[in-house]
């Protein structure tokens, strides 16, 4: 082999590393954010259809989640989804915002490089 093939090679091993070492670091901050995220709810009172939702909230549902989508996820009716929303203790500045009659969640995520 000569230098320019070394290079090369040794080029790409650095990269896929590099990259496995992103990836790692990226699934290590989701762990530690959500476990964060649940010490803090395992202070307040929760019930199953709540722990249900906020897990998928912290594991990075997409889309928009409003009553109705938590609702047909937790088998409920739409006002007893709306009570779990309205009741849920509040983690996070971003968590429930309003447009119209509606309300939508997210959870804040750490920003990717």
């Amino acid at each position: 082999m000569n230098k320019a093939c070394i290079h090369s090679v040794s080029c790409k091993v650095f990269s896929c590393l590099d990259r496995a070492l992103v990836q790692a670091e990226d699934t290590l901050n989701a762990v530690l954010n959500k476990a964060n995220y649940w010490n803090f709810l395992n202070t307040k009172s929760l019930n199953e259809r709540q722990k249900l939702m906020m897990n998928k909230l912290l594991d990075g549902f997409e889309g928009k989640l409003n009553t109705s989508k938590w609702a047909k996820i937790t088998k409920v009716s739409v006002d007893t989804a709306l009570r779990d929303i309205i009741k849920k203790p509040r983690i996070s500045t971003r968590l429930c915002t309003r447009s119209g009659n509606r309300i939508y969640l997210a959870v804040d995520r750490p920003a990717r490089p």
